[in-house]
């Protein structure tokens, strides 16, 4: 089966119409993502306990991104990834103690960021604006 990008319900809608990566910091508290949509409103996407990311150039991805937009399931820059090959790339022995990961995908005006994680996102409008 391919993959299959289905939009986090959960995130804001003005989300649809994409945003700007602010920051990406990985720490001991997690992985916290702050990004800004069109309207200059930050947004913080937090994984608690990622097991993995990955961040790439969005011009290193040339061959993703046609077939992104054939499958992915509506608008908006957060994604559940079905049958996800990254995932499956994972003995799992890996995932032993996380064996209910899901893969999260993250598009961004110029990153594509990829977070296999056991939590779904905490996802926040922040008051701070640019």
């Amino acid at each position: 089966m391919k993959e299959e990008f289905v939009p986090l319900p959960e995130q804001p809608t003005s989300l649809q119409n994409g945003c700007s990566l602010q920051q990406l910091e990985d720490s001991s508290l997690g992985l916290s993502i702050t990004v800004t949509d069109r309207a200059k409103k930050w947004i913080e996407v937090e994984f608690d306990e990622p097991v993995a990311h990955r961040c790439y150039l969005e011009e290193t991805q040339a061959y993703f991104w046609p077939e992104f937009h054939k499958r992915k399931q509506g608008p908006g820059s957060i994604y559940n990834v079905s049958n996800s090959q990254w995932l499956k790339d994972f003995d799992k022995a890996d995932l032993i103690h996380y064996a209910t990961s899901e893969h999260y995908l993250i598009v961004t005006d110029q990153k594509r960021i990829d977070v296999i994680s056991c939590n779904p996102p905490k996802i926040t409008v922040m008051d701070r604006h640019g």
